[in-house]
């Protein structure tokens, strides 16, 4: 039997609306809340930023357990009690052998029409300079290197994932693989990349890095060679990129991960130290998104401080974790083809706040960073006031929990608790 739930109301009079959380019960209450107007969300749609391209994340069986078909759905699902992933990143194994372990996420994303797309860590130890205490690719061997990632392309495309793009290189200025300097990666953007069958990405530095991706933009036969303009944002990073604008290339964030600093007593931690943090990466998610960017991907998947249970640190399998039902507010609404629009708040409230149109729909992504919750917000989309709208919220004790809101006396408001994100869709 369902039980009943209080939810969110406005206004002061007696109104019927109904919750769910993200076990996908409905419920309904009489409430006779007394709400008022304290900050608007204006939504201006004729003002539009950047095309989205979706929201993701690595899945990696090379190096981690691979997602049963329970998980996959969990992940890929775009329904109640689902992620909604869009993007999936894969890696380029230096050993053909291996590539098999690639497919079954892989296909099945395909079949769900999540993008597909592939990074190298490693190249194959034939290509690299062996008098080198760094691994390097020769510069006599970049053509060699381009039918490797050339094969891996058309690997997965006979087994049935096409892939949207392929990187040259993941992190070439950080870490134990590969390393290229920004010359190298430059002088290979210009001569070989050209002969890349796929659209490229370029250069995944490890902060993203404009030392490394600023050359091969001004270049201009390299600029013409890269497609997509990708990095991480491990210390830094996290800035404007007018010059990646201006030569009309898009700019997805391929890779971030937060973790406690990688604690092996993460089962030890309170929810609150957990919640924090993962408030802290939906701050980057947003700052990405007005930054005009058009892509944010995690790091692992499935892990036990990722989105999906891993079995270690008290998780378990085939289960979404709290972090996973936060960034699914962006991942499950936000769409691919959807744009962000402007969006603006009449009062300054301590609220971060994105607008997205697409599919007949408008999405509104409020971040409440304060440790206090935030009564009487409303939202007007090209100055009107819809008359009904879906929110949903996650906090530290709700999961995507949902209420239909219907306006009354010209608004409709609800009330935010700390340390919360709320995602309005509202019908156009």
């Amino acid at each position: 039997m369902k039980k009943l739930k209080k939810c969110l109301g406005f206004l002061s009079v007696i109104l019927i609306i109904s919750c769910s959380s993200g076990e996908e019960d409905t419920n309904t209450e009489v409430v006779d809340p007394i709400l008022k107007l304290t900050t608007k969300v204006n939504v201006t749609t004729s003002t539009q930023h950047q095309l989205i391209q979706g929201f993701g994340g690595i899945n990696h069986p090379v190096w981690r357990t691979d997602l049963n078909e329970n998980e996959r759905e969990l992940v890929f699902g775009e329904g109640d009690g689902k992620l909604g992933f869009s993007i999936l990143r894969i890696h380029i194994d230096p050993n053909p052998s291996q590539w098999a372990l690639e497919l079954p996420t892989a296909q099945y994303a395909v079949s769900k029409g999540i993008k597909v797309f592939a990074s190298p860590w490693n190249a194959p130890a034939e290509l690299l300079d062996p008098n080198s205490t760094e691994e390097r690719v020769l510069p006599e061997k970049y053509g060699a290197y381009v039918d490797h990632l050339n094969d891996f392309n058309t690997y997965m495309e006979t087994n049935g994932v096409p892939l949207y793009a392929i990187s040259i290189q993941n992190e070439p200025d950080w870490g134990e693989w590969t390393r290229w300097t920004s010359e190298e990666m430059l002088n290979f953007m210009r001569e070989n990349a050209q002969d890349i069958e796929n659209k490229v990405i370029a250069p995944e530095s490890f902060q993203f890095r404009k030392n490394f991706s600023d050359p091969i933009l001004n270049d201009p036969l390299a600029v013409e060679n890269v497609d997509i303009i990708g990095g991480h944002i491990y210390g830094g990073g996290l800035d404007p990129y007018p010059l990646a604008e201006q030569k009309g290339k898009e700019i997805w964030m391929t890779e971030y991960l937060m973790n406690q600093n990688a604690t092996t007593s993460w089962s030890q931690l309170s929810s609150a130290t957990i919640w924090n943090e993962s408030m802290d990466m939906l701050s980057t998610i947003h700052q990405s998104m007005t930054l005009n960017w058009n892509a944010y991907l995690w790091w692992y998947i499935q892990r036990y401080y990722s989105f999906i249970g891993d079995g270690e640190q008290g998780t378990s399998r085939d289960q979404i974790l709290k972090r996973g039902y936060a960034f699914s507010h962006f991942s499950r609404f936000v769409r691919p083809g959807y744009h962000r629009v402007e969006a603006q708040t009449s009062v300054e409230k301590g609220l971060n706040v994105t607008a997205y149109t697409g599919n007949g729909k408008t999405v509104i992504v409020i971040i409440n960073k304060n440790f206090s919750s935030v009564s009487g917000i409303g939202f007007a989309v090209n100055g009107v006031v819809p008359n009904s709208a879906d929110l949903y919220i996650t906090s530290i004790d709700k999961n995507v929990e949902k209420t239909n809101l219907e306006k009354v006396e010209g608004d409709l408001l609800f009330i935010m608790p700390g340390k919360s994100i709320a995602t309005v869709v509202i019908p156009n």
